[in-house]
């Protein structure tokens, strides 16, 4: 069963594999915001706009996008782009811990960028906002 007690323990045991953060569009961070209590957990993903020319148009990901110039690390990456995206801020939130970097692939070839990921627990209160964010009309 799948718990913000367990995703905490695996986390608190991993040590992330990342590199010096450099603030460019070859950078670009995500995260896994989780909410719910028990093993009643949601995450929240977002559906990327539908454009020509992109490659991840109309997919569904998880919140986040590329480092900015003002972006002093990954994570300020993965909060900055998440409150642009999907209004969450994140600032507060309890930051449960981050992934290991990883090489963003596009279809099935490594690409010069690189992915961080975060995850953080919003509470139980906070299920209803991730509830309307996904449009589920339970």
């Amino acid at each position: 069963m799948l718990t913000v007690q367990t995703v905490r323990q695996a986390l608190a045991a991993h040590v992330p594999r990342t590199s010096p953060f450099v603030a460019d569009r070859d950078h670009a961070a995500v995260v896994m915001a989780l909410t719910g209590e028990g093993s009643d957990l949601r995450l929240c993903f977002i559906r990327r706009v539908e454009k020509t020319g992109d490659p991840w148009s109309g997919h569904m990901a998880l919140p986040g996008g590329r480092a900015s110039a003002g972006d002093l690390s990954a994570r300020d990456v993965a909060e900055r782009e998440t409150r642009e995206e999907v209004g969450l801020d994140l600032r507060a939130a309890d930051r449960i811990g981050e992934l290991s970097e990883l090489p963003v692939r596009l279809g099935g070839v490594e690409t010069s960028m690189i992915l961080s990921s975060f995850v953080y627990y919003l509470g139980p209160a906070d299920a209803e906002l991730i509830r309307r964010l996904s449009g589920d009309k339970r």
